[in-house]
């Protein structure tokens, strides 16, 4: 079964997780081309509702996505790497197949993201997110609850 990501897109991530509380994953696509994001709900049984575009042109290259609670209310947030801005966009989830606003989080270095993820890797039960930036052989790591060097995003 094939998806169209619409015309103008070129996608350039894709993120697999449970959006709205269902129990059934849903796709999220980064359209690098368009500059927006793509939804795609799925059903549980291998099939998906037509693509849902989020925030047409807030964001001029999205190159990675991670999804996990960024703000503790037990819904799934996103958050997008924005490769010219320098920034982590986040979208907050309301749990009924809806997103809040952006939130953009800047980033201390003066370089492009390239990719990242996200993850509790300090055990405080709080989602931090990981970063590692074109051409610089650095990672950094942005905790809920400490802005970590060399590039730390303060999330809450």
């Amino acid at each position: 079964m094939a998806y169209a990501s619409g015309g103008g897109s070129s996608l350039k991530f894709i993120v697999v997780g449970d959006l709205n509380n269902d129990a059934s994953l849903d796709i999220v696509l980064a359209n690098y081309g368009t500059g927006n994001l793509g939804v795609l709900f799925g059903y549980g049984n291998g099939n998906f509702e037509n693509q849902m575009i989020l925030s047409n042109g807030w964001n001029p290259h999205p190159t990675s996505i991670t999804i996990d609670d960024f703000n503790g209310d037990s819904i799934v947030d996103i958050a997008v790497a924005d490769y010219d801005r320098m920034y982590v966009d986040m979208l907050l989830g309301n749990g009924n197949r809806s997103f809040e606003s952006r939130t953009s989080k800047g980033i201390s270095l003066d370089s492009r993201l390239l990719a990242m993820a996200s993850g509790d890797f300090n055990n405080d039960k709080r989602s931090d997110i990981v970063i590692i930036y074109d051409g610089m052989d650095k990672l950094s790591s942005a905790h809920r609850t400490k802005i970590v060097q060399p590039a730390g995003i303060h999330l809450n």
